[in-house]
C-alpha cells in the first residue's frame, strides 16, 4: 500500500504540464475533490513500470495524500519502532522521485496505535513555499524548502491539546498568513473546559494570532478537514466540529460566524464550499433520532435572524452512514461514499440521487474527480478507477 500510495501521484502527473497549480490543500487546488488537468492514466500497473503507467515510485507512504508545491513531492508517514518510533516529513524531487530530505520528529503524550501514524496532511504557504505538519504528538512545525525547522509549537504541552481516539487529530490549514489548526483541548483559565477549538498561529515565527472556540458541548474527538471559501462576502473557514454542528469562522479574526447542527455526534467528514452553498455529512445519529447518517447543503448567504444560523436548501437521511470518509464537488455533482462501499452522486442545487455504484465493502478514501474519470481507494489500498462519463449506468 505505501507502494502503491507514492506511485499513484507520480502516474497521475503523467499528463500534467509544467504549469498545473500546486495541491497545498488535502483536496487539491480548489479544495474540493477535483483536478482539472487532461489526459491522465485509467489504468495503472506499478510492475510494469512506464508500461504500466507509473513514471516513478518510492518505498515511502502513509495514511495521508502527498503535497506538491514547486516541483517537489512531500508525505508525512510513520517511522521506527519501539523507544525510537516517530514521524517524518520526506520530500522529494516531483518529476524523478528522488528523496531529498527528511526532517523527523518522536511520538510522545499518546497511546494511538502505530499504523495511526502520519494521520494528517501536511499544508503549506504558495509563496514562502514553507510546508507546515500537525503531528501526533501535537507539534505543530514549520520546515523551508530546504527540510529546515523555522518554528515548532507544541499544542499538547502549552494547550492541553488531545490526540483522539484512533488518531483522530485535524489537518491544518494555511491561509491568509496563518496556519490554522483544529483540536480538542483542556488547559487552564479560560481554556479549562475541554471543547473544541482553533488556534490561528502566524506562519513566520509560530506566534498566536488568535483562538476561536465552538461554545457547544464536546460530543468526542473529530477529524474533519477545514476549508476555506467567501461566502456572502466574508472570507471564512467552515469545518465540521467535535459537537455535532458545522462551523464558519471569519479567517483573519477567529469570530464565529454562524453554526448549523445537524448530528448528535462528531463530524468527521470535510466540508464542500461552492458560493454561498455548503455540503457537508456524518455518519452518526441525528439530533431528531430517526435514521442514521445525513448529507445536508446550507446556504451562508442566508443567515436566520434568530437562530444565527444558515439556511438548509436540501438534505438526504437514509440510513446511509456518510461517517469517516469526505466528498468530491464537481460540474454540479456531488459524489459521497458512505461506510459501507457505495459511491452516491447527487445533483448538488437539489439533492436528488442520480446513482449510486457499489465498488467496495468499507471505506475511508475520498474520490478525486478529474479527466472524465473517479479515483477512489478501499480500505484495503486498492485504487479503483471509475469511468464518471458512464457512472450513470454502472
Amino acid at each position: 500500500m505505501k507502494h502503491l500510495g507514492i506511485a499513484l501521484l507520480a502516474v497521475a502527473a503523467a499528463g500534467t504540464p509544467a504549469s498545473a497549480r500546486d495541491w497545498i490543500h488535502w483536496r487539491g487546488p480548489e479544495q474540493n475533490g477535483v483536478s482539472r488537468e487532461k489526459n491522465l492514466p485509467a489504468s495503472f500497473d506499478p510492475k510494469l513500470g512506464a508500461k504500466g503507467n507509473v513514471i516513478w515510485q518510492q518505498p515511502f507512504g502513509g495514511r495521508s495524500a502527498p503535497l506538491v508545491m514547486g516541483g517537489k513531492l512531500y508525505i508525512i508517514q510513520g517511522v521506527g519502532e519501539g523507544l525510537h518510533e516517530g514521524e517524518q516529513v520526506v520530500c522529494f524531487d516531483e518529476k524523478t522521485g528522488a528523496k531529498q530530505w527528511a526532517y523527523r520528529v518522536n511520538v510522545f503524550h499518546t497511546d494511538i496505535v502505530s499504523s495511526r501514524l502520519g494521520w494528517t496532511t501536511l499544508t503549506a504557504d504558495p509563496e514562502t513555499k514553507t510546508v507546515y505538519a500537525h503531528t501526533t504528538a501535537g507539534l505543530v512545525i514549520a520546515l523551508d524548502p530546504a527540510g529546515k525547522l523555522l518554528w515548532q509549537r507544541s499544542l499538547t504541552e502549552e494547550f492541553g491539546r488531545i490526540s483522539g481516539y484512533g488518531g483522530r487529530i485535524v489537518t491544518p490549514i494555511f491561509d491568509s498568513g496563518y496556519c490554522i489548526v483544529g483540536m480538542v483541548n483542556s488547559s487552564w483559565a479560560d481554556q479549562a473546559k475541554g471543547v473544541n477549538r482553533f488556534v490561528a498561529l502566524d506562519g513566520k515565527n509560530g506566534e498566536v494570532a488568535w483562538w476561536a472556540e465552538s461554545p457547544v458541548v464536546l460530543k468526542g474527538t473529530y477529524y474533519s478537514s477545514p476549508v476555506v471559501g467567501v461566502i456572502n462576502g466574508q472570507r471564512l473557514l467552515v469545518t465540521g466540529g467535535a459537537d455535532g454542528y458545522l462551523h464558519a469562522f471569519k479567517v483573519r479574526t477567529g469570530e464565529r460566524a454562524w453554526s448549523y447542527r445537524f448530528a448528535a455526534g462528531v463530524i468527521n467528514g470535510s466540508p464542500l464550499i461552492d458560493g454561498n452553498l455548503i455540503y457537508c455529512h456524518h455518519g452518526e445519529e441525528n439530533p431528531e433520532g430517526g435514521a442514521i447518517g445525513r448529507v445536508i447543503c446550507v446556504d451562508g448567504g442566508q443567515i436566520d435572524a434568530k437562530t444565527k444560523a444558515p439556511k438548509l436548501v436540501w438534505e438526504y437521511r437514509r440510513s446511509n452512514r456518510f461517517g469517516l470518509a469526505s466528498g468530491a464537488l464537481s460540474d454540479g455533482k456531488l459524489y459521497l461514499p458512505d461506510d459501507s462501499g457505495e459511491l452516491f452522486c447527487f445533483n448538488a442545487k437539489t439533492g436528488k440521487q442520480l446513482w449510486k455504484y457499489r465498488y467496495a465493502s468499507e471505506v475511508r478514501g475520498a474520490p478525486l474527480v478529474a479527466d472524465q474519470k473517479i479515483y477512489i481507494f478501499d480500505v484495503k489500498g486498492k485504487m479503483l478507477i471509475i469511468p464518471n462519463k458512464n457512472a450513470e449506468g454502472c
